[in-house]
Formats: structure tokens, sequence, C-alpha cells
């Protein structure tokens, strides 16, 4: 007996129906199918109400091999191509976005030293019902 696969992930439904079976034996027949299906591709033989059980599993744990099998696959080929963008190195200036989050800190920066941290609101920019816009949420909070 080869394994198809050394892994596959085992869902949370797959514990609970064997959560909801009530004999130990029903249980351990219950695992042990669906262990040696996923690794083996072994076909259970199984009671007829732990039959309908497993037909249910069934379907996640085809999907999981097939994907995991064909990761392999992939893999083998070495990955992207040379000249794909998805092969391409980045530098570790390509990294940050300038203009997004170094901006805004640095604004924040420049705004407590010119007014004082104790003086830095936070304001939502949106529009209430009656059309006005620039609500501060400071003022909001301490009314409410």
């Amino acid at each position: 007996m080869e394994n198809r696969v050394n892994r596959f992930p085992f869902f949370y439904s797959y514990y609970t129906a064997y959560n909801k079976l009530t004999r130990e034996s029903d249980k351990v027949k219950f695992i042990d199918a669906v262990m040696k299906y996923a690794f083996f591709g072994e076909e259970p033989d199984l009671p007829e109400f732990l039959d309908s059980m497993f037909d249910l599993a069934r379907p996640n744990i085809d999907q999981s091999v097939k994907n995991i099998l064909q990761g392999t696959v992939n893999g083998r080929k070495g990955g992207a191509p040379n000249g794909n963008q998805n092969a391409r190195k980045k530098s570790a200036e390509d990294k940050t976005t300038p203009g997004l989050n170094q901006n805004k800190a640095d604004k924040e920066r420049e705004k407590d030293m010119e007014y004082g941290s104790e003086n830095n609101t936070v304001s939502i920019c949106t529009e209430d019902h009656t059309g006005r816009g620039n609500i501060n949420f400071d003022e909001l909070v301490s009314r409410g």
C-alpha cells in the first residue's frame, strides 16, 4: 500500500460527524475509513449508516487530495518560468509603498509636534443624514 498523499485537511465537520457516534467501535471505523481513503485511496467497507456519513466527507477528501497532488506536480516544474511577472525578485525599495503608510505616519508626527499630541483628535470624514460632512468622532463619543 503506497501513500498517495502524506497530509490532508481534517475538517471540523468530520469531527462533528465522528462525535455524534455513540459507540466507540463506530467512531474507530469512521476515522479509519477517512484516513485510509485520504492517504491510500482505499474504498471503505462500512455499515450503511457509517457509509452515508462517509459519503458526505468524500467530496472534500477528493478535492483536498487533488489539490495536494496538483501542487506537488507544479512544484516539480520549478515554479514560474523565467521572465514571468511572478518570477521577478522584488527589491527592498519595491516592498514599501511611498505615499501610503510612510506619509501618513510623517503627517501624524508633524501634527503632534505642531499642536501637541493631546490636541490631536480623530475625525471621520463622512456625511450624516442631513448631508453635512466632517463629523468629529470624538464629539459624538463625548455626547454619547
